[in-house]
């Protein structure tokens, strides 16, 4: 019974502020997006792959050989030999140098199990240089690996990386559904707090009218 009142209480709350609490939410809605749009540093993102070329896919041995080795080549790319020359390329086509941690950091290379195929993942702060330093670094890191560990491995690029114009961060979508639910739960905490200060300010006068 006692939990039935609480809901009731609870829902004339709600239904009796549902005003105040909409224009929270719209407020807090609106404050996230204007900080994601206006605010927040964009990112875009540009992908470009690598696979590696054997003759015969049918010999299983060999593609197991391949997939280890690629494993091996994964981690030479992150080599500061080769984020070197991916730097001076960098330079040459934006006329922007960046540190070595800074192009580490900026690189995300994968390579799904038993695959072929090594993924490269750069985000960046335009999308016109998230495509350049894809292109770069792919371009080093295949040149790099030739001349360190065999001129003949075949590697090649699958196809250039693209420009994407669509921002990969902030998610303004997300963040602005955020700030309205972060809207709500404000709006709903401070009636709660405030009907309860009324309710023991009733009790309090309640009390005191019956002692006099």
């Amino acid at each position: 019974m006692g939990n039935k009142v609480v809901i009731l209480r609870i829902w004339r709350l709600l239904k009796k502020k549902v005003l105040v609490i909409l224009i929270s939410m719209l407020l807090g809605g609106i404050f996230s997006y204007v900080i994601s749009t206006y605010f927040l540093q964009k990112k875009y993102s540009s992908s470009i792959q690598i696979v590696y070329v054997i003759e015969n896919t049918a010999l299983k041995d060999e593609v197991t050989a391949k997939t280890t080795l690629l494993k091996t080549y994964k981690r030479m790319m992150y080599s500061n030999i080769n984020l070197k020359e991916t730097q001076e390329i960098f330079m040459k086509e934006t006329g922007h140098l960046l540190s070595l941690n800074t192009l580490k950091n900026m690189i995300t290379i994968t390579q799904e199990q038993d695959e072929l195929l090594l993924t490269i993942k750069v985000e960046a702060t335009s999308p016109e240089n998230a495509a350049v330093l894809a292109d770069g670094f792919a371009q080093s890191s295949i040149a790099f690996i030739k001349t360190i560990y065999n001129p003949t491995e075949q590697l090649k690029i699958v196809s250039k990386a693209q420009i994407n114009e669509q921002s990969i961060y902030p998610k303004v979508i997300v963040n602005t559904t955020v700030g309205a639910i972060v809207g709500f739960i404000f709006s709903v905490s401070i009636l709660f707090i405030q009907a309860q200060f009324v309710e023991i300010r009733k009790r309090r006068e309640a009390t005191h009218g019956v002692h006099q």
